[in-house]
């Protein structure tokens, strides 16, 4: 008996790349980072304006005020960072992918996969270079 199967290219190959879902999820976090950060933000707010003349305690919560606004704006760039990163993936997802159809290759390409994991925790690696962060028999 012979069976053949009818082989089709995907519609939406982005919905396959690893790569591709890691950015939307960066990004999604990002973004609720910042939401929280907000709600943060809004109760400094209020113990900002119930001080009373003179309260000790004034430079502190102005000082969390400028904290939490520079949070804020940090997880808002992150947020668009990652979405940008992940509608530019997603153009060459599509620009690439007929390619990997056309050739049988596999699909999405492990290796990149590999290479992209790398990079990412290279970025989030701590960049603490002093004698108290490094561990005791671990080579640089």
């Amino acid at each position: 008996m012979l069976i053949l199967a009818c082989e089709k290219p995907l519609d939406n190959p982005e919905q396959t790349d690893q790569i591709y879902n890691d950015l939307l999820k960066d990004a999604k976090t990002s973004s609720a980072l910042a939401e929280t950060e907000k709600k943060s933000l809004e109760g400094i707010e209020k113990e900002i304006a119930d001080l009373k003349p003179g309260d000790n305690s004034s430079k502190i919560k102005f000082r969390k005020k400028y904290e939490s606004e520079h949070k804020i704006e940090a997880f808002t760039q992150k947020s668009t960072y990652f979405s940008l990163r992940a509608f530019k993936r997603k153009e060459y997802v599509l620009q690439v992918y007929p390619k990997y159809f056309t050739r049988h290759l596999a699909w999405p390409d492990h290796e990149e996969w590999v290479d992209y994991q790398a990079s990412k925790r290279l970025e989030l690696a701590s960049r603490d270079w002093g004698p108290e962060s490094a561990q005791a028999g671990q080579a640089y």
